[in-house]
């Protein structure tokens, strides 16, 4: 799941949350800029380029569903 919030909540700007039979086994959010393990046993299940890979794949989503907020605020008539 991902969530964009506007600057002005005091919140990440973006998160991501993924879900293992509706358990969080990761998280990403603006603030860290890097994946964190929810669950004590994903640290074991995956290799350990697996963070850097997802980091880096959220950084370059974050960047893009930022700007799609921008875009739908300025088309919408937005603040």
């Amino acid at each position: 799941f991902y969530t964009v919030l506007p600057q002005s909540t005091g919140l990440p700007e973006f998160s991501a949350v993924t879900y293992l039979d509706e358990e969080p086994i990761y998280f990403y959010d603006s603030s860290t800029k890097e994946v964190v393990a929810r669950q004590e046993w994903v640290k074991e299940a995956v290799d350990p380029d697996f963070w850097r890979r997802n980091t880096q794949i959220l950084k370059e989503t974050e960047k893009v569903l930022k700007n799609n907020m921008a875009t739908a605020r300025d088309r919408f008539n937005q603040t």
